[in-house]
């Protein structure tokens, strides 16, 4: 067993306004589909201005502004989209990267995990969805140029992802189904096992949790439970403060 900080919800004890003035890092904060790439990004960084984040990494999926360019998988708009999210960055005070996003369903999963590969200003690649297996001969090139992805999918997607080399999950409460219980006490399985023993990053974002009914209340989240079993754990950025 590892030691863990007491962050039961029984434990907290601090006011909000204490949480809320606390410095923060945001690793899933997205970008919301608009006409205007930096207008986008430059609402989510006000919003995490105003919530104390020093450090963020912004999901962007191309996709969501292709009908202002009308052009979804042209590399002119993947170039464009990069250059505003960029310059909006360089503008603003939150010290921010860019994640290329992609929807499994897209037809031009492999265009943007190609323009992650070729822009130096483009830290890593998220693939959200279904079917992540599908996709890994995409997940096999972005490893061999030695560009990070996240997994955002169901179990089997991340077994998928896990498997092809991702650095980082978003997962839901559907983790711990792998777990086992036994007078010793609960254990992972073999692939939460893998993702722990590897300190592969685990994204937990309780509020949108109980917000889809996964679990009744924040009190029983699994978080601590990953917490106290060792899991390397990066809690959403709303659930934070509110």
């Amino acid at each position: 067993m590892y030691d863990a900080p007491l962050i039961s919800p029984e434990n907290k004890d601090s006011s909000a306004d204490t949480l809320a003035s606390l410095p923060k890092v945001a690793l899933a904060a997205k970008v919301a589909a608009g006409h205007s790439v930096s207008n986008a990004v430059k609402t989510v960084l006000d919003k995490l201005q105003a919530d104390n984040v020093i450090y963020a990494e912004l999901r962007l999926n191309p996709n969501d502004f292709a009908d202002a360019h009308d052009a979804s998988t042209s590399e002119a708009l993947l170039s464009d989209v990069i250059a505003q999210a960029t310059s909006a960055l360089h503008s603003h005070d939150v010290d921010a990267r860019i994640i290329l996003s992609a929807d499994t369903q897209a037809a031009n999963v492999a265009e943007i995990a190609d323009a992650a590969i070729a822009h130096d200003e483009v830290a890593g690649f998220a693939l959200v969805g279904d079917n992540v297996v599908a996709h890994a001969g995409v997940l096999a090139k972005l490893q061999d140029n030695f560009v990070p992805f996240v997994i955002d999918g169901g179990f089997d997607d991340i077994e998928a992802g896990v498997k092809a080399g991702a650095t980082r999950i978003s997962a839901g409460v559907d983790i711990i189904d792998d777990f086992s219980a036994t007078v010793e006490g609960i254990s992972p399985g073999k692939l939460t096992s893998w993702i722990r023993d590897r300190h592969i990053a685990v994204e937990i974002t309780p509020d949108e949790d109980i917000a889809a009914e996964e679990v009744d209340s924040l009190a029983d989240h699994p978080l601590p439970l990953l917490q106290q079993l060792g899991f390397t754990c990066a809690v959403g950025e709303s659930a934070l403060t509110e």
